[in-house]
């Protein structure tokens, strides 16, 4: 069976575990315009960073440094 090297997805791994704490917004208060845009602005950040996540580990799956089954 071969290995894997775990070096550089356990990096990836622990990134992906530590999160900052969740801001709520109300939906309610969603209709006052400076609400929404800083909502927005968060939500597009917050996508942008989880789909670098998903194409590093992609990668590190691609290249066998991380396993489906772990």
């Amino acid at each position: 069976m071969p290995t894997v090297d775990d070096s550089q997805s356990t990096t990836a791994q622990q990134e992906y575990i530590q999160r900052l704490p969740r801001i709520q917004y109300h939906s309610a208060r969603l209709k006052y315009n400076n609400v929404l845009q800083k909502f927005k602005a968060i939500m597009e950040e917050k996508s942008e960073e989880g789909a670098e996540r998903l194409k590093s580990l992609k990668s590190d799956l691609a290249q066998g440094k991380i396993d489906v089954t772990r």
